[in-house]
């Protein structure tokens, strides 16, 4: 989403889009004064390219302040990633089944649910049965998760769960403590 929202000013900037929020407070986040120096030392290499990834939360922002551009955005990104959630289920034979997906990214944090209710929609369109919610941790924990599983065959005991939410809850890697439901249960 960060390198998207880059284009996204650029492409305002030249006419291709209509102005956004999102210009003065990308040139603002790089210490830049016009679009064309961005583009310029961007294409040199000389700002950090993997900043723009910290940037992408204020996409949400500017759409919860009634960015049109921002919110086309949310939209177009809801509805990619959605296509991805569907080819899955439709690879496992979920499209009729009941099914969750569980968001998780700096994006799904912003200011407002244009994002969310975006890709509810098209999922929701794909399969009826379909529940999305926020995950319970940060991916980072969620690896951790995967690894205990392989690592105990498959099996993680209840005690260690409470111990990786603990860990998690302490070193701020929660994401949403109301989100804490597995599949299935």
């Amino acid at each position: 989403m960060g390198r998207r929202t880059l284009f996204v000013v650029m492409e305002s900037a030249l006419g291709v889009r209509d102005e956004t929020m999102l210009t003065q407070k990308l040139l603002d986040f790089y210490g830049l004064p016009d679009v064309l120096t961005l583009r310029e030392k961007w294409v040199k290499e000389e700002i950090e390219r993997e900043k723009i990834k910290d940037f992408a939360i204020e996409v949400g922002s500017c759409a919860a302040a009634g960015d049109p551009v921002c919110i086309r955005l949310l939209e177009e990104f809801a509805h990619a990633w959605a296509g991805y959630a569907i080819a899955g289920m439709k690879r496992n034979g979920m499209l009729d089944k009941p099914a969750a997906v569980y968001t998780s990214g700096s994006i799904f944090k912003s200011a407002t649910d244009v994002l969310l209710e975006a890709l509810k929609r098209k999922l929701q369109a794909a399969n009826p049965q379909v529940r999305v919610a926020d995950s319970v941790y940060e991916p980072i924990v969620g690896g951790v998760i995967l690894a205990l599983e392989k690592a105990l065959g498959g099996k993680v005991s209840d005690k260690i769960l409470q111990n990786v939410y603990a860990s998690a809850r302490t070193n701020g890697l929660l994401r949403n403590e109301k989100s804490i439901e597995r599949i299935g249960e």
